[in-house]
This record gives structure tokens, sequence and C-alpha cells, in this order.
């Protein structure tokens, strides 16, 4: 099996990818939160789980899952950064972007 070492520009890409998607739980739980109380409607089931079962306190894990992955980019060794964990990232970060967005929307 031959062993893909990414170029260190994509090694800090991954990183700030993750710090991304790491900062963004804050904005997404923020955001969030105008949404429901703006009369929105939370479609992700195990949001909406977790907002039925924890309470107010339902963004505390999102909040974890955040400093999760700021710990992970900056720790994890760059030969275990494959190109499918370096993409998956990269999906992460827009994919939080998109949320963001879409609850700030919700607002307006």
């Amino acid at each position: 099996m031959v062993k893909v070492v990414l170029p260190s520009t994509s090694i800090l890409i991954f990183r700030l990818s993750l710090t991304f998607v790491g900062i963004a739980q804050v904005f997404d739980v923020l955001s969030t939160r105008a949404a429901l109380a703006a009369g929105s409607v939370e479609i992700n089931p195990l949001a909406a789980a977790m907002q039925h079962h924890l309470g107010e306190a339902w963004g505390v894990p999102k909040l974890m899952m955040g400093a999760i992955a700021i710990a992970t980019a900056w720790r994890l060794s760059p030969q275990h950064i494959t190109p499918a964990v370096f993409w998956l990232a990269v999906l992460f970060a827009k994919l939080y972007a998109l949320v963001i967005l879409n609850n700030y929307l919700q607002v307006l």
C-alpha cells in the first residue's frame, strides 16, 4: 500500500477547516437558538432529540464537539491526515457554513 503524504499547505487547510468547524459550533448554537425563538423548527433529528432531552443545555454537547475538533486538528500527526480525512474536514467546514447561514436566514 502506497502512503500518500499531503503537502504542508493541505495540512494547514485541514487544520484550519477543523478549527472553523469547532468555532462554528458556537455560531450554530447561537443561530439555532435565534431561529427557534423566531418560530423555526429543528429539522436535524439528532439536534431535536438533544433539545428535547437536555432542555436549555442542548448546546453543551455541540460545544464539546467543537473543542474536540479543534484539539484533533492541531494534535493529529500529518501522516494520519489522508486525502479522505482532508476532504471530510473541508466538507464539514462547508456544511457548517451553510447550516449557520440557513439559521440566520430563518431569523430574517
